[in-house]
């Protein structure tokens, strides 16, 4: 009885202390001048970092990304394609009834921010397997290979990890070591 009553003491003290914290800390926020909005996607995106999965080791890892971007590059054709159409109405003046210079426009931009995000994938993911450009990636399905390398980076990434989770255990650890200690020392 008397432990819970000392856990019950020790929580009070620990949700006082959080709740002074968050006081103090969301003070500071509102002398910024940042728009919360941003923060909290910033946070979000922070989050969603930091909890998703690691990559793990896969006999078909290298098929799975090669076939990726084999996707990713037909997305990028049909987009090089819808583009140039959007250039030759352009060119043309055949805008149609409904559609105006300012519509074909917005049109072309959105597609150029999208070649551009599916061109940087494609390097990322082509960065991954280390493969040349002009290599014909349809050749490379089932390269043994390539299936070692991206099956060595997902365990090089996953013991990465592991040793920075572990690093922030063991400095928790340690502190809360020193704390014991030194109040050892002080009393």
């Amino acid at each position: 009885m008397k432990s819970l009553q000392g856990l019950g003491i020790w929580l009070g003290r620990k949700w006082l202390n959080c709740q002074k914290k968050k006081q103090e800390a969301q003070t500071q926020l509102d002398k910024l001048p940042v728009d919360k909005n941003l923060l909290r996607m910033e946070w979000a995106a922070q989050i969603n970092e930091q909890t998703k999965p690691l990559a793990r080791r896969s006999a078909n890892l290298a098929n799975k990304i090669i076939e990726e971007i084999l996707v990713l590059k037909s997305k990028l054709d049909s987009a090089k394609d819808d583009l140039k159409d959007l250039q030759d109405i352009l060119e043309s003046g055949d805008y149609g009834i409904d559609t105006s210079v300012m519509d074909i426009n917005m049109q072309m931009d959105e597609l150029e921010g999208v070649c551009m995000r599916l061109r940087n994938t494609i390097a990322k993911k082509k960065k991954t397997l280390d493969v040349d450009e002009h290599l014909n990636l349809a050749k490379l399905l089932n390269n043994k290979f390539l299936q070692l390398r991206v099956n060595a980076l997902a365990l090089k990434k996953r013991i990465r990890a592991r040793l920075c989770q572990r690093k922030f255990e063991l400095e928790g650890l340690e502190r809360a070591f020193r704390g014991k200690a030194n109040k050892a020392n002080g009393m």
